[in-house]
This record gives C-alpha cells, structure tokens and sequence, in this order.
C-alpha cells in the first residue's frame, strides 16, 4: 500500500515529467532524496517508471537506462519486481 507521503512524491514526479521543458534534474533529485528519507517515502515502481519517463521525454535515453539499472539491482528494495517493470519510450531520428 503506497503512502499518501510517497504518492504525493509521486506525483510531483509526474509533474517534472510533463513539464515543457522537461525537468529530468528535479525528477532524479527527488528520486534521490526519497531513498534518503527513507521509511515509507522510499520510491516505488511508480517513482522510477516516472523518472524513466522524464529522461524519455527530455531524450536522455542512456540515463533513462541508467535509471532503470539503478531501480532493478542497484536497489535491492525493488527485488519483488518483475523483469519487465518498465518500458522507455522509442525514439525515431
């Protein structure tokens, strides 16, 4: 059950993601700060499927990648997730 503190994280993450420009800085850094605090604002597979979709939208494709390794082994807090908990967006040049 997500905490109304992690939700609410969670949603200023959404915010970052949708924003014109992209705001992929504040989005890591809040994903960050979640992991410091700790307890029941530590983030979730929402939080890191958001900031994936923040470093898709502004074409940072390699951190969005780095971001996901990150969530998926560095973080063994994520360890319940399936191996297909994210999908980045493709990009056509």
């Amino acid at each position: 059950m997500a905490s109304s503190l992690r939700v609410c994280c969670n949603a200023l993450l959404a915010a970052y993601a949708r924003a014109q420009p992209t705001q992929w800085p504040k989005a890591i850094r809040l994903l960050d700060l979640m992991w410091g605090c700790g307890g029941e604002l530590c983030p979730d597979i929402v939080s890191y499927n958001t900031v994936i979709k923040a470093c898709g939208n502004a074409n940072k494709v390699d951190l969005g990648f780095k971001v996901a390794r990150e969530g998926r082994f560095a973080r063994n807090d994520l360890r319940h997730v399936p191996t297909t908990w994210c999908r980045l967006p493709t990009f056509h040049t």
